[in-house]
């Protein structure tokens, strides 16, 4: 299949032509490592894979650690099908489009150069069934049909393949068989490969997993290439008898030899006897010259009389009893002997005592490992696993401390309680997370927590697959159930990290993307900008979870930022230390707008006394020391605050001469209205105990207010509102004035609504709630859209226009 990959907005990267049926992507494969290497850092080794098949391209993604993405989602380690146009970045920094070729010259260039593959059992009386393949790639897999149906007949064998266990293509003609991670191997003529193809030939072996999935290669199509020689030889072992074939038990690795030599019939053939007509009576020279010798010794032996005769024969048996003795007290007894005998008995505490003290002399001997591991394995194995399927993690550390300070310092037992360990951190992890795929908050410190996690498991030692090699291997056949637990809980850890993996390619980079955003907006003020942003992130990254959070969070950052732009200093300073944001720059915006926007702290100090003070009702008092602070720098809020202060004590003092007059409700309104709930506590307590109506005629008040916004909202819809049409126009229009009036109107009593609700201490009911905050979010969204016309239109125009509309709303 040929394939074009063209660079998108890329002037670093050259065109990538494939013309191969099978691609594997990866920063040292084929045309990518020639790439600049600024741009192949983030591909990993066996990143992703291209292939072709039935005139359609996949990709797939080999669980790389940045991840691959067609049109801007991430993939998974499941094939997607690509269109011509599609745009496929790996990594993050490699992104091209797709050019296919025409289909139909594509489809003649493959079927001419067709070659069938014949797979046929070593073993054609019990093996499996013949495979005929003839369209590639084709998938080696314990879940596909070919093999699945022999999981009844051959069921233990199944599990010795991985369900992503060998990979067949064809690559100019040749076919080629590639490992894909499969944890028990896959074997060219009892050779074990790897992830880079190996062509097949004619006559070669290839086995899967264990011993049961081995099958003779024949190439349909195309010359054999090995010599006839080879060719008859394979024949023959097909036929081999099933007494001369050697087999693992359950939870083993497949074995490196499957037949037994020939070694024995091969040198009993040699000892035929000769042939009839032979005459065996005479010797050659050299026999007669033996013969002598012989009786020389014989006679020599004769004249030794009877008695001398005994005496030699016991002191033999004397000699050979000592010798005996002595090698079975040296012999009988050796640490590896030792270590066998205590594990047949069950004794694996004692075994790993002999490990421990034999560990320094016998450290390099395999044997010694592996029973030192066996017995390890046995002593920690079974209750790690329980306390592994009970989620009871202190115990399984429990365990593995206790594991390390009785087993001995060899390489083969610290990784193997390292992988314990390792496969219960992920366990721990995912499970406090509810799940692999539980969705991740975003700038959740928990998301780092997972990436540290990650590439731990990702660290070339532990060898995680050499370590459950080994395992399976020392385990003996009666721990099959062991085995079988332990692979589960192994499987399912790579299963989890994977996972993390996916979610953490797209996780990252949005994230990185939102955090810059939020600190370029909040220092530049643009709030209203940043709230839709969050919309919109939240809309495309519905997967993660946390932008109630970030929402909230600018809420209070703008209710902050208030404050301290209309030098409310004591509200800002309440905010500002009350205030828990769940972002980081949420909480650095706040400290800063603080740091730059209040006086010092000494101008602090006697403000907050002097407010202390008036919300006492200690109204002289406060008076005093507001104007102590006229002086200061700073001192325009506290003159400010004086004049608002002595303005309420006049409206209060006027109250008491206009009781029972038609002037007494508007000036009791005007006074409610001056005032702040929480700062002007005292005050309003005051109206309440000698006024006792105020409550009652200011809630009936907010109510008229709110109906007259609600009135004035319906009317500006009717009109159409201010549209994109009539803020891209060029000058102010007619219509944009007349609107934009509308829609003060109704902001103007929306407030007013809002103020006098909160001063009756009541809440507006459900239909007017309504009203009022959607008369407060089109005031936002249409300073918002003004904003974001910054240099599409005049500065001068668009500045006149959103002099026009309402004050934004708190």
């Amino acid at each position: 299949m040929r394939i074009r990959l063209i660079p998108v907005d890329a002037p670093d990267l050259s065109v990538i032509e494939i013309r191969d049926a099978l691609v594997g992507v990866g920063r040292d494969r084929g045309d990518f490592k020639q790439l600049p290497p600024a741009r192949t850092t983030r591909l990993s080794e066996r990143h992703a894979r291209l292939y072709g098949k039935s005139g359609t391209l996949y990709v797939v993604d080999l669980g790389s650690q940045h991840g691959t993405f067609v049109n801007g989602r991430a993939i998974a380690d499941k094939p997607v099908a690509l269109e011509p146009g599609d745009e496929i970045n790996f990594g993050g920094a490699l992104p091209f489009r797709i050019e296919l070729p025409d289909s139909g010259s594509e489809a003649a260039d493959l079927e001419a150069r067709d070659t069938t593959l014949v797979l046929e059992p070593m073993d054609p009386h019990s093996g499996p069934d013949p495979i005929k393949i003839q369209r590639f790639p084709f998938s080696i897999s314990k879940s596909a049909p070919t093999f699945a149906k022999y999981a009844e007949q051959a069921g233990p064998e199944l599990d010795f393949i991985s369900r992503r266990h060998a990979l067949l293509s064809r690559q100019d003609g040749r076919i080629l068989l590639q490992d894909l991670g499969s944890t028990n191997g896959t074997f060219v003529d009892e050779a074990p490969i790897g992830a880079d193809p190996v062509p097949l030939e004619t006559g070669q072996k290839v086995a899967f997993g264990g011993s049961y999935f081995v099958y003779r290669v024949v190439l349909e199509g195309q010359p054999a290439a090995r010599p006839p020689a080879q060719a008859e030889s394979a024949k023959k072992s097909a036929s081999v008898e099933l007494d001369k074939t050697t087999f693992l038990a359950a939870g083993t690795s497949f074995l490196d030899i499957l037949c037994v030599d020939d070694t024995d019939q091969a040198g009993r053939a040699g000892t035929n006897p000769a042939p009839a007509g032979t005459d065996q009576a005479e010797s050659p020279p050299e026999a007669t010259k033996g013969s002598r010798q012989r009786n020389g010794k014989t006679g020599l032996i004769q004249r030794i009389d009877r008695a001398t005769w005994r005496r030699i024969q016991l002191g033999a048996v004397a000699v050979v009893a000592i010798a005996g003795a002595l090698g079975y007290f040296i012999l009988r007894d050796t640490p590896v002997e030792r270590m066998e005998s205590l594990l047949a008995a069950g004794q694996s505490d004692e075994a790993l005592q002999v490990a421990r003290a034999q560990a320094e002399s016998l450290g390099d001997d395999d044997t010694f490992e592996r029973l030192a591991l066996r017995a390890l394995a046995a002593s920690s194995l079974k209750p790690w696993l329980d306390a592994y399927d009970d989620r009871d993690f202190a115990r399984m550390e429990r365990i593995i401390e206790a594991a390390r300070e009785a087993t001995p310092q060899l390489p083969e037992s610290q990784d193997y309680l390292d992988t314990l360990a390792l496969i219960g951190d992920v366990a721990r992890r995912i499970h406090q997370r509810g799940g692999a795929t539980a969705p991740f908050r975003v700038l959740d410190p928990q998301a780092s927590e997972a990436r540290a996690l990650v590439e731990r498991w990702n660290r070339p030692r532990p060898d995680k697959r050499q370590v459950t090699q080994r395992l399976l291997a020392a385990l003996p056949s009666s721990d099959a159930e062991l085995t079988r637990r332990y692979r589960n809980a192994y499987q399912k850890a790579t299963s989890d990290i994977r996972a993390l993996e996916s979610q953490l390619a797209v996780y990252e980079p949005a994230v990185r993307q939102l955090e810059a955003r939020l600190i370029r907006q909040l220092r530049d003020g643009a709030l209203d900008r940043l709230a839709a942003e969050l919309d919109a992130y939240k809309e495309r990254y519905a997967q993660f979870r946390g932008f109630e959070a970030l929402q909230a969070d600018l809420r209070a950052y703008r209710e902050l930022a208030t404050a301290v732009s209309e030098q409310r200093v004591i509200d800002a300073v309440r905010l500002a230390t009350t205030t828990r944001f769940h972002a980081t720059p949420f909480t650095e915006a706040a400290a800063r707008l603080v740091r730059e926007g209040l006086p010092e702290q000494t101008f602090l100090d006697g403000y907050a006394e002097a407010l202390d003070a008036w919300r006492a009702g200690q109204t002289k008092s406060a008076l005093t020391q507001l104007e102590a602070l006229s002086d200061d720098p700073s001192g325009e809020i506290a003159r400010r605050e004086v004049a608002r202060m002595q303005g309420i004590m006049q409206g209060v003092n006027a109250l008491q001469g206009l009781q029972g007059s038609a002037a007494y409700d508007e000036q009791l309104l005007q006074l409610y209205q001056a005032l702040d709930p929480d700062q002007d506590a005292y005050i309003l307590t005051l109206l309440q105990d000698k006024h006792a109506d105020s409550r009652a005629a200011v809630e009936q008040r907010a109510r008229r207010a709110a109906e007259t916004a609600a009135t004035a909202w319906t009317d500006y819809r009717a009109q159409g509102g201010i549209t994109s049409t009539l803020r891209l126009r060029s000058g102010v229009s007619r219509a944009y004035k007349q609107r934009a009036a509308m829609l003060s109107r109704a902001a103007r009593d929306a407030r007013q609504a809002r103020h006098l609700y909160a001063l009756a201490q009541r809440r507006p009911p459900e239909t007017q709630e309504t009203a009022l905050t959607e008369i407060e979010r089109e005031v936002a969204l249409q300073h918002q859209a003004l904003d974001e016309l910054t240099g599409v239109i005049a500065n001068a125009t668009r500045q006149d226009k959103q002099a026009l509309l309402p004050e934004r709303l708190r």
